[in-house]
């Protein structure tokens, strides 16, 4: 389990390495769990993609908040 101070930056990185695979191909001969992996995937994604306009204006407000250029 990720710590809550890095749980976004560790699954990033994760999921960009998932993200290549599937880019390249490297899902046609996945075993059971490996299948079963992926579907929960895209289903996380279909999740977390609803709530994309609510995290990119709570992270632009926190931006501006801090200081920092807006995302």
């Amino acid at each position: 389990m990720n710590m809550n101070y890095c749980k976004y930056e560790n699954c990033s990185k994760d999921l960009s390495n998932c993200l290549k695979g599937i880019e390249d191909g490297a899902y046609d001969n996945l075993d059971q769990y490996e299948r079963e992996g992926l579907l929960d995937l895209l289903s996380y994604c279909e999740v977390i993609l609803t709530y994309k306009e609510e995290i990119q204006e709570t992270l632009e407000e926190q931006a501006l908040n801090e200081g920092n250029d807006v995302i």
